[in-house]
């Protein structure tokens, strides 16, 4: 048999590479060019690619309402995603160092004989959220309570608070989460990103 040229050598190395992980048997014949070798290498790496999740939800929408009573004044923001997937490498982590802790576990023991045979399929999980991003409630001081200083029109004082609560199915932080931020690939992969933080702010909005 002749030498494989580059491209076919790139190619099979590629191939094995698939086969050792994902456990699939692929045989790559030697063609007579690199043309038929590229397409060849192309159709036999599709044949062992199996769609697993995908990162893109079925629908997001955001909700922002406003509600005033008398001096008094309400605002909240709700985020809604509908589908979608991450993968919690974290979980993986930690079960790799059986540091769960879920570890002992029916639900645990069952994720973890998945990792020993190789099966990333566990650590997939549903990206599904509702989050309160913001409430704002917020007070108008009266005029007549400003009298103490003939400088000040108008006077607000308010509180607002930023990612208080979230309900989602995922077992790790967040699911909005991802290591390599807002990229158009390789996001949604959870190996112990800082969710966002939850924080309390208070406001006085002054008029003169």
């Amino acid at each position: 048999m002749s030498d494989l040229s580059a491209l076919q050598r790139w190619c099979e190395s590629d191939v094995t590479w698939l086969r050792d992980r994902l456990e699939t048997f692929v045989r790559l014949e030697s063609p007579s060019d690199d043309k038929a070798a590229a397409d060849r290498c192309g159709r036999d790496i599709a044949a062992t690619l199996t769609q697993l999740g995908n990162s893109a939800p079925d629908f997001r929408m955001g909700f922002t309402n406003d509600f005033t009573f008398g001096a008094f004044g309400v605002n909240a923001v709700v985020d809604w995603q509908e589908g979608g997937n991450v993968i919690n490498l974290m979980q993986y982590l930690q079960d790799d160092g059986r540091t769960s802790k879920d570890w002992g576990t029916p639900e645990g023991v069952a994720r973890y004989q998945g990792y020993l045979k190789g099966a990333i399929t566990p650590y997939i999980e549903d990206a599904s959220f509702v989050k309160l991003r913001e409430v704002s409630v917020s007070y108008d001081v009266p005029r007549r309570m400003l009298s103490f200083a003939s400088s000040l029109q108008s006077l607000r004082v308010s509180v607002t608070g930023r990612n208080l609560f979230m309900w989602a199915p995922y077992s790790g932080l967040d699911p909005e989460v991802a290591n390599f931020g807002a990229a158009a690939v390789r996001n949604n992969l959870d190996v112990g990103p800082y969710p966002p933080s939850r924080s309390v702010f208070l406001n006085f909005t002054v008029g003169f």
